[in-house]
């Protein structure tokens, strides 16, 4: 009876490396899809910051044009105040169409600082893009290779899942009911880990030290038993690391 109870517990163990494995494997690709999309999504932002960029450049166009725009037509201003000039018949008006060609000069200097501004802040930006364009088409290669790998993962991880199934099936024939009933039990109480090793009279589960009394029952090995404490199934560390 004893070594029945070993190989039990023994093959309870390998069912909960299994159920582990398998578990962590789901979890690697439930998480994939995620993934990917987090990939597409950084490359989005980079599409969309050049995209603001280049709207960016369209504007300061816009702006430049229409101070272009603003400049020829002072120059005609000038060109017209200029004619008038020659007709003028007194000093007064001859000073205020000076005055008036000395206004929009003004105004056209500050027409010809804010289209050099522009023009900086288009070559600026025009970098920026530049930039980015180079950022993007690195980072898209690093998500082309890293999706591969993930496609990989996702392949190999699907085939070991269907290996640890196939374990699996194998290993719930040697497993007597009544103990794999008590093991779900314990597993649907305490998650994934329904089985502990007890070292030095200290469960592994907890890390709480069992009673004394339970200590020895367990090295002796008569029946199942748990930890009265996180109440999952227990073996001493000699049971079945070291079957007889």
């Amino acid at each position: 009876m004893s070594q029945t109870i070993k190989e039990q517990i023994m093959f309870l163990k390998q069912l909960q490396g299994i159920e582990t494995h398998t578990f962590h494997i789901a979890k690697k690709l439930k998480d994939i899809p995620a993934k990917l999309e987090e990939f597409d999504r950084r490359i989005c932002e980079f599409e969309q910051d050049i995209n603001k960029e280049t709207e960016t450049i369209d504007e300061l166009k816009k702006q430049y044009r229409g101070h272009e725009s603003d400049l020829k037509a002072n120059l005609s201003k000038i060109k017209r105040s200029n004619e008038k000039l020659g007709s003028v018949k007194n000093n007064k008006e001859y000073q205020a169409i000076l005055k008036e060609i000395d206004d929009i000069k003004v105004k056209n200097s500050e027409i010809e600082d804010n289209m050099l501004s522009c023009l900086d802040l288009i070559e600026e930006t025009e970098k920026r893009i530049k930039s980015r364009k180079r950022d993007l088409a690195v980072f898209a290669r690093e998500v082309e290779e890293e999706k591969e790998k993930v496609f990989a993962e996702s392949l190999a991880g699907e085939q070991k899942l269907l290996e640890l199934e196939e374990e699996k099936k194998h290993l719930m024939e040697k497993i007597d009911p009544e103990y794999f009933t008590k093991y779900n039990m314990v597993r649907d109480v305490v998650g994934l880990m329904a089985i502990s090793q007890v070292k030095d009279a200290i469960c592994l589960g907890c890390h709480v030290s069992i009673p004394p009394q339970r200590y020895n029952e367990l090295q002796r090995f008569e029946c199942l038993q748990y930890c009265p404490y996180c109440h999952r199934i227990i073996y001493w560390e000699d049971q079945v690391e070291r079957p007889e």
